[in-house]
């Protein structure tokens, strides 16, 4: 009878919990359906349409890592949510929580050697770059250095049992359990965690702040140019040897080459190796004339460099949602780890908003596909090209 009651009590109890998480719910559930039908797209687009670079590999595997977390890690995730205390899957518990660990790290990663190889194309242009088969090679790294780091999630966490502070019953849930609470392993667990999402953000805010800065020197230097390309025209024609006289130059001394290559037995050689210096400097000129040209009106260099811009754009914006989506997240475990009755002091509507914000970080996982569709055009022209030939496939049928 007393076993009953308590089943009874504890079923309540949870259907309160319920409904008290049902914003939650909503929101875990918009971002899973959104996630996955926005992945999806980038992962067809990127992988199937788009020209191979290190941009178009780092965009694939970090859309398939948030692919796998709104198909798998979201929908788990949405399940704890239904039992918040009669929860008794353990192995359910310890892949969910296993699962957001390492997803997480794995995206610190690619995102720290995304920011990294934009700085070396902004910043170091003509040096040496990250090739695509590096970009590969990072790409299945970073998923290793994850399992490395998150190995020890299923060790701490477990189903949860203690009392209700209230009614005398024992409630579980998924969450650290009560022999881990006694050892240290959550606490260094939580600090590690911090330690490496905060080196990776000092390393992604300090590529960054450098491409700020290089591109900012970029559009002076552009400007600068634009303002002295007619004076730069003057002081080549200015220049002791004209275009025109170049070439009438170059014409004379390649008829001297070939009247002297048919006379080989003459002994005058001072004289063909003094023409020889003429034609070497006449072209050194002419090809020094055309390079300052060059420098003055280069469309393809103006926007090779727009474009690495843009894709740098919108990968610091990526990074920034990814680093504003977790920063919820690191603060509430700090919190809970330093102050042990933290979470227990909390009331009801108090502990609806604490969860939420404990989940906040899936966003970053439904929003970076809306990012692609804003800033990137050739994405947005592929997705309506992709609508308009399945529109027209439906027309037909």
């Amino acid at each position: 009878m007393d076993s009953h009651k308590d089943n009874s009590i504890l079923n309540k109890l949870n259907d309160e919990e319920v409904i008290r998480q049902i914003p939650l719910i909503i929101y875990l559930t918009i971002l899973s359906i959104s996630g996955i039908a926005g992945n999806s797209l980038v992962c067809y687009v990127f992988a199937k349409k788009c020209s191979i670079s290190t941009y178009h590999i780092f965009i694939t595997v970090l859309s398939i890592i948030d692919l796998l977390t709104c198909c798998v890690a979201l929908p788990l995730q949405l399940s704890l949510q239904f039992w918040q205390y009669t929860f008794d899957s353990v192995y359910h518990c310890k892949f969910a929580l296993f699962l957001n660990t390492w997803t997480t790290i794995t995206s610190v990663v690619l995102l720290l050697c995304v920011a990294f190889d934009r700085y070396r194309r902004v910043c170091a242009p003509f040096s040496w770059q990250v090739s695509l088969r590096a970009a590969k090679r990072i790409c299945a790294v970073s998923p290793a250095i994850g399992l490395a780091c998150s190995w020890i999630s299923p060790i701490i966490y477990g189903i949860q049992k203690r009392e209700h502070s209230f009614y005398n019953i024992t409630i579980s849930r998924c969450g650290v359990t009560e022999d881990m609470k006694e050892t240290l392993f959550p606490l260094i667990n939580n600090i590690v965690f911090a330690v490496l999402f905060l080196g990776a953000l000092t390393g992604i805010i300090s590529f960054y702040c450098r491409i700020t800065v290089r591109v900012k020197q970029q559009m002076k230097w552009k400007y600068r140019s634009k303002g002295g390309i007619e004076i730069r025209e003057k002081e080549i024609e200015m220049t002791s040897v004209s275009k025109e006289t170049v070439e009438k130059q170059t014409d004379e001394i390649y008829g001297l080459d070939s009247t002297t290559a048919e006379d080989n037995d003459t002994p005058d050689s001072v004289s063909t190796n003094k023409d020889r210096g003429i034609k070497q400097d006449t072209l050194e000129i002419k090809r020094n004339w055309n390079d300052d040209k060059n420098k003055t009106s280069s469309p393809n260099v103006n926007l090779s460099r727009s474009k690495s811009n843009r894709t740098t754009l919108i990968m610091l914006i990526v990074s920034i949602a990814f680093i504003i989506s977790y920063v919820p997240l690191i603060s509430l475990l700090l919190i809970r780890s330093l102050n042990k009755t933290f979470v227990a002091s909390l009331n009801d509507v108090d502990r609806s908003v604490y969860k939420f914000f404990l989940k906040s970080y899936y966003l970053n996982s439904a929003v970076n596909p809306v990012i692609y569709g804003i800033l990137d055009a050739r994405f947005r022209k592929s997705c309506k090209l992709l609508c308009s030939r399945r529109h027209v496939l439906k027309i037909r049928k």
